[in-house]
This record gives structure tokens, C-alpha cells and sequence, in this order.
């Protein structure tokens, strides 16, 4: 297997697990997904019990009431 074949599996993988949690509506489990820096911009440095709760935050108001 080359690797090429080997970091698309990955990266595959990674967007199933993603997809099933954002369906799931499972805000630890997307918060989980982002590495830091995140699609979300803060004007202060958080570390990252503070960064998951800011996106589990922000994914309830993207998702709406579970």
C-alpha cells in the first residue's frame, strides 16, 4: 500500500467519523474533531478545555436544540 493510498484511507476515516458525529448531533464528539486554530477566531489565547467549550458553544447554536 503506498502512501498516498495509506494518508487518503486517513483522511476518509477522519470525514466518516466527522459526518456520523455531526448527524449523531454530538457536539463533544465534533468539538473533538478541531485542532486548534479552529475555524472560529478568538481574540485571546484559550487552552483547550476552554477552545472545547467555546465549540461545543457555538455547535449548539449551529445545530439547534438536540
Amino acid at each position: 500500500m503506498s502512501a498516498m493510498t495509506d494518508t487518503s484511507d486517513t483522511v476518509d476515516a477522519f470525514f466518516e467519523r466527522y459526518a456520523a458525529a455531526l448527524l449523531a448531533r454530538d457536539e463533544r464528539a465534533i468539538a473533538g474533531k478541531y485542532a486548534i486554530p479552529s475555524l472560529i477566531v478568538f481574540s485571546r489565547q484559550l487552552d483547550p478545555g476552554q477552545r472545547r467549550q467555546a465549540d461545543q458553544g457555538v455547535l449548539g447554536r449551529l445545530l439547534g436544540p438536540v
